[in-house]
């Protein structure tokens, strides 16, 4: 079953910002994160414009994610509280360059891509750096 999930959707019947989804909504959401891309997930969830109970399913589907991927590898649950706690750091944009490192390697993403989803999501392009102000 091929389902195409968009972040933000609104004509097609999923509602955006304050407006309550209902429970079929979500889960259908929910349903259609799976599979995603770590970076799919990641730019949804960074995106300004997308609602916060799509924000809520998106972590979830990246928790998730890394659940599997630490059960695999034999890493503890601490590993999931880390990822947890990196991604809010990289949503709020406090998030240093270290922990960006960490959570490359808790997502499985290169940190560049990470940076310019951040970038991109607050304010920047993708691929753009910062000019040195000297």
């Amino acid at each position: 079953m091929n389902m195409s999930v968009s972040f933000n959707a609104g004509p097609t019947g999923v509602p955006t910002s304050n407006d309550t989804p209902s429970q079929g909504q979500i889960d259908g959401f929910k349903q259609g994160l799976q599979g995603k891309s770590s970076e799919d997930l990641m730019k949804g969830l960074l995106d300004p414009k997308t609602p916060q109970w799509q924000k809520d399913a998106i972590m979830q589907e990246l928790l998730n994610q890394g659940a599997k991927t630490d059960e695999a590898s034999g890493a503890g649950p601490e590993a999931g509280d880390e990822r947890e706690k990196l991604l809010k750091k990289l949503m709020n944009g406090t998030i240093s360059p270290d922990e960006l490192k960490k959570l490359a390697g808790l997502t499985g993403m290169d940190p560049q891509m990470l940076q310019g989803i951040a970038g991109a999501a607050q304010g920047h392009g993708v691929g753009q750096d910062e000019a040195d102000i000297r």
